[in-house]
C-alpha cells in the first residue's frame, strides 16, 4: 500500500498483493476510519459557520468539490435544504440535469 499525500489531496495505491494481506488492510482500513472522523469533524465545523444541518453542510461541502460549483448554486442548495426538498447530490447543478 502506498499513501501519497499532496497539498489538497491523498492518493491510496493498492495492488493485489495489498489486499490479501491481512495487516495492509487493516492499516488501510484504520487510514480509513480516521479520514471518516475528520470529514464528520469538518462537515460539523461548517454546519455551525452556516447555521445548518450536517446533511447540509454535508452536501455543502461534496457542492464546494465539484467543478460546478457556484455560490449561486450554494446559496440554492441551502434554500432547499431548509424548505425541506434536499436534491440528488448527483444530479444537482450538473448541467445536463437541469
Amino acid at each position: 500500500m502506498k499513501i501519497v499525500a499532496s497539498d489538497n489531496h491523498v492518493t491510496v495505491e493498492l495492488n493485489g498483493n495489498d489486499v490479501a494481506n491481512k495487516e495492509t488492510m487493516e492499516k488501510f482500513q484504520k487510514f480509513m476510519d480516521e479520514l471518516a472522523d475528520i470529514q464528520a469533524e469538518e462537515i460539523k465545523v461548517l454546519a455551525s459557520e452556516l447555521g445548518v444541518s450536517d446533511a447540509c453542510a454535508a452536501d455543502v461541502s461534496y457542492l464546494r468539490s465539484r467543478s460546478r460549483w457556484t455560490i449561486e448554486l450554494e446559496k440554492e442548495l441551502i434554500r432547499l435544504h431548509i424548505t425541506g426538498e434536499a436534491p440528488n447530490m448527483c444530479e444537482f447543478g450538473h448541467p445536463s440535469k437541469n
